[in-house]
């Protein structure tokens, strides 16, 4: 099989920019695909599937334009390197998922913060303490208070 190399006879396929632009362009491309039994409705009244369709539409040009300037200027190659960060990543999502609703932002916010370290930093726990709290109640202002989401704080 047949690499794709550019003139300087590096493999486009592992240069990030091209990576980067050809997963945008998947996404938004599945985006479309799955948004488009949608009603797109007209100029007077917007119907459900603008939106989404839109963005998918934005995001399938913008991949293309990080593919493109991706060939025309070569950069580092992709190397995989530790799981690591991905596995923590995945668990931090799981854990803020699953006790959200269980023991409230706050709570939910600080075991992701606590985690975090997990992808390879060295824990600083004053440093820790200082986020976990700041976003805590920053997320708390802007979304239970602001946006009044049905999000409770804490567990009561």
């Amino acid at each position: 099989m047949s690499q794709a190399r550019n003139a300087a006879g590096r493999n486009v396929l592992k240069e990030t920019n091209v990576l980067a632009g050809i997963l945008f362009m998947a996404l938004g491309g599945a985006a479309f695909l799955l948004t488009r039994h949608l009603s797109l409705g007209n100029a007077l009244m917007i119907g459900s599937g603008f939106m989404p369709q839109a963005v998918s539409v934005l995001l399938v040009l913008f991949g293309a334009g990080i593919a493109i300037a991706g060939l025309r200027h070569p950069s580092d190659p992709v190397e995989i390197g530790s799981l690591r960060p991905l596995l923590t990543v995945t668990v931090c999502i799981a854990v803020f998922a699953f006790t959200l609703e269980r023991l409230g932002l706050v709570a939910a916010i600080l075991l992701v913060v606590a985690l975090s370290p997990l992808a390879g930093s060295r824990p600083r726990p004053l440093r820790l303490a200082a986020v976990g709290v700041a976003l805590a109640a920053l997320c708390t202002a802007i979304f239970v208070w602001g946006a009044k989401l049905p999000i409770a704080a804490g567990p009561f």
